[in-house]
């Protein structure tokens, strides 16, 4: 399947003394539709559906369509909760069945002493996501002139050799912020990290880098459908920080 891919648009930001021109990304599927719930939710269905095709007549990769359609779902709820409300409990019984077909394993490092599983369904529990904020300088690969500051074009090749933006280096970094109301809906999706020390005296591995399944899928009852809490992140967040706000002294 062709890789998700985004388009930018130019536009001049007001900072001083220099304007600074800055690129605002719109995701686009393979068809060249804009990604919305809607677009996510039908190809995530469709998705599905081809998955069961492949693998009943084994004419493709059954798993990889099928884990592509759970991720395409769970991004459905992220972008509209609401409107997209009965994908949680898809998901998740989706997830199950693929836990319990398939199988769904850690990775392991060595070096970090770490296993790690990455998948979509997490995000559907994390109370926020992050928004990091920093500054990259790029310059062209062809003849290193910054951003927009020569006639070169991504993408396209010169006497063989193909330009890209490449990052020169950070500029500035601004900070780390959680928010239930992130601008980019990667943010929601962050890797599962056990630590396999731990998870060895506690017994529930033997020896260090042996295969470890995850079993989230099979006893979360995400299968229900979503909390309000889910429905509404934004308000969840405000409730927990309210709850977790010493109160403050009263003036005398």
């Amino acid at each position: 399947m062709a890789p998700t891919r985004k388009i930018s648009t130019l536009r001049n930001g007001p900072t001083s003394p220099r304007r600074i021109k800055t690129l605002a990304y719109l995701e686009l599927d393979d068809d060249g539709e804009p990604l919305t719930a809607q677009r996510l939710r039908d190809r995530g269905l469709q998705r599905e559906r081809d998955g069961q095709i492949e693998r009943r007549y084994g004419s493709g990769d059954g798993e990889a369509t099928l884990r592509s359609a759970l991720a395409d779902l769970v991004n459905a709820f992220l972008t509209d909760r609401r409107g997209q409300a009965d994908l949680f409990a898809r998901a998740h019984r989706f997830g199950h069945e693929l836990s319990r077909g398939d199988g769904c394993r850690f990775s392991y490092d060595p070096e970090e002493i770490r296993y790690t599983i990455r998948c979509p369904i997490f995000a559907l529990h994390r109370p926020v996501a992050h928004s990091v904020s920093w500054t990259l300088l790029t310059e062209c690969s062809i003849c290193g002139a910054e951003a927009f500051g020569c006639d070169h074009l991504g993408g396209q090749e010169y006497d063989g050799k193909l330009c890209e933006m490449k990052v020169a280096k950070i500029a500035d970094f601004g900070h780390v912020a959680f928010t239930a109301n992130p601008d980019f809906l990667y943010t929601w999706h962050q890797p599962q990290q056990l630590d396999a020390e731990e998870l060895l005296a506690r017994g529930r591995i033997e020896r260090l880098g042996e295969t470890l399944s995850c079993p989230h899928c099979q006893g979360c009852r995400g299968s229900i459908g979503p909390t309000e809490g889910d429905l509404d992140p934004i308000g969840r967040w405000q409730r927990l920080v309210a709850e977790n706000t010493p109160p403050q002294p009263v003036p005398s």
